[in-house]
């Protein structure tokens, strides 16, 4: 299924809404591969399409044009070689998120010549830009909520935060590369489990469990999982995280309405904007039109 480019989304504060995840105009259909057998279990990683969870097409024009900007940052075909930025990925997967911090901010600066040396518009590079810093701030939130759950190392909510930011950080990953690494699924699962140890009620941490299980291709633990909310997915303040689970399941026409609910407040569309947990809802028409109501008169999200 090809992108048409009328999915619109933004990426970092104050920065041009582009084509869908900026000028990559990736779309996501859900699980690329079939669930692993139930005999391996949700924690065999390994042999999960959590490592492959692959795109599905990208527009000529758009490689072309991420290869460019790979190889002004020091990678090529999608390899970190020297340079920033390719530090700062490798940071981040590897968990070391105060140093990927850094060099994504050195990478911003190696940016300033991309459009002289790629021949591209300055828009385009803005839009790398941007894609650069939501990368960066995603790290500096995993780092907040790390601290913030140290100080209170009893608090489900506290973990619960971390675990998102881990989740969306890994889902951010996927969406720019094609895959997610295994140790940031693992330490959100990790997360998870923990709020729900504390808190085994703790209705956000079952969902969001639910839909990074549904991530890593484990459908039926993901399913059981989900079907312990019973009665708590009539809470509006799910919608939103249950909108991203049906969209990790695949099923647009069961996110939607929930997606619909979730954004009646500003700041919940902002956010449906920006995740890349609506990945597999961008390329529906639907998206756009759902936020539309919400974000007329604005000049971008915020």
């Amino acid at each position: 299924m090809r992108c048409d480019g009328r999915g619109r989304r933004a990426h970092g504060m104050g920065c041009e809404t582009t084509a869908l995840a900026l000028s990559l105009m990736l779309c996501f259909a859900g699980p690329a591969r079939a669930e692993p057998a139930e005999t391996a279990g949700p924690l065999d990683v390994m042999d999960s399409p959590v490592m492959e969870q692959a795109s599905h097409t990208t527009h000529a024009r758009a490689v072309k044009v991420q290869r460019q900007l790979l190889a002004h940052l020091g990678l090529e075909n999608g390899l970190p070689r020297d340079g920033s930025y390719a530090r700062a990925l490798a940071l981040d997967e590897r968990g070391k998120h105060a140093d990927a911090v850094r060099e994504y901010t050195a990478a911003l600066a190696e940016l300033g010549g991309f459009a002289t040396r790629t021949g591209q518009s300055e828009e385009r590079a803005n839009n790398w830009r941007a894609k650069i810093q939501w990368q960066r701030e995603q790290s500096e939130e995993i780092l907040e909520q790390e601290a913030y759950s140290a100080i209170m190392p009893g608090s489900a909510m506290a973990h619960y935060h971390l675990a998102r930011a881990r989740h969306e950080k890994f889902l951010s990953a996927r969406a720019f590369f094609g895959t997610g690494p295994a140790l940031l699924w693992l330490r959100a699962r990790e997360e998870y489990l923990l709020v729900l140890d504390l808190d085994p009620r703790h209705a956000l941490a079952r969902v969001g469990l639910a839909q990074l299980l549904a991530n890593g291709g484990y459908l039926a633990e993901a399913r059981r999982q989900f079907s312990q909310l019973g009665d708590k997915l009539r809470d509006p303040d799910l919608a939103l995280s249950v909108a991203g689970y049906l969209a990790a399941l695949g099923d647009r026409d069961a996110a939607f309405p929930f997606l619909a609910r979730a954004v009646t407040r500003k700041e919940q569309a902002r956010h449906a904007w920006r995740s890349n947990s609506l990945d597999p809802l961008r390329c529906d028409g639907r998206f756009a039109a759902v936020l539309a109501h919400v974000f007329r008169g604005l000049d971008r999200p915020e």
